[in-house]
């Protein structure tokens, strides 16, 4: 699945907010050819590295429902058979999934409707940016049009910063929430070691308890901490 890299996001599932008991019903469509019927849908969480079944169902002339009760909201994943797809927020509410071909949209909740937002935007840069850099290959190779090739590079340059800056924005955006840590997480995982950079800086220096105290970003913060430390002993 085109979205399994969001599984990264998922080491976060831990957190929980605090809400009323509430219901959740989810309600889904799997199309034609991209997902048998008799195929089971599972709701996990992952706790201490290990994933636990909240609820599952099976397909069914391409569709799926199941409910339960829920007391606090959870980050968890939705699986299909034994294979983790993205990200679902627990809650209380309808909840729509439709699983179509490399594409799988989870909406019809307030923390849901968001990550949706998120992804969709996530996968819009990237195929932005993996354009132009067919673009770069091409012209390199077919061409000596340095001017050109200039202004593609300039191109990918201002893409990266805007995508970067949209990650930010939406870490910022969502420290009190449960989303927050979790893309910390993504944005993390495409630095080679932990590190303390002017980003990392930035979305923590004034972050809320909650946010520095979730699992991941409390033990990514002490990592690049020791990192740092361990750099000037060198020095």
């Amino acid at each position: 699945m085109k979205n399994l890299l969001l599984y990264f996001l998922l080491c976060c599932s831990t957190i929980l907010v605090p809400s009323c008991k509430d219901k959740y019903h989810i309600t889904g469509t799997a199309y034609d050819g991209e997902v048998a019927d008799g195929a089971q849908i599972h709701i996990k969480q992952e706790i201490n590295g290990e994933w636990h079944t909240l609820n599952s169902c099976e397909i069914l002339h391409g569709n799926f429902s199941m409910e339960g009760d829920v007391d606090t909201t959870l980050l968890t994943a939705l699986f299909i058979d034994d294979i983790p797809t993205q990200p679902l927020v627990l809650e209380g509410g309808k909840i729509e999934v439709s699983i179509q071909p490399q594409i799988i949209r989870i909406t019809g909740t307030e923390h849901n409707d968001k990550l949706n937002e998120f992804i969709i935007y996530k996968e819009r840069m990237e195929n932005h940016l993996a354009k132009l850099y067919r673009e770069m290959n091409s012209t390199t190779t077919t061409t000596n049009d340095n001017t050109k090739q200039t202004a593609i590079q300039d191109s990918i340059t201002t893409a990266m910063h805007r995508f970067r800056s949209g990650i930010e924005a939406f870490i910022l955006d969502n420290h009190h929430t449960l989303l927050g840590p979790c893309v910390f997480r993504l944005l993390c995982s495409t630095l080679p070691s932990p590190s303390m950079t002017p980003q990392i800086v930035r979305l923590t220096s004034n972050a809320p308890d909650k946010f520095l105290n979730s699992p991941y970003v409390k033990a990514y913060m002490e990592k690049a901490q020791k990192n740092s430390n361990n750099e000037s002993d060198k020095k």
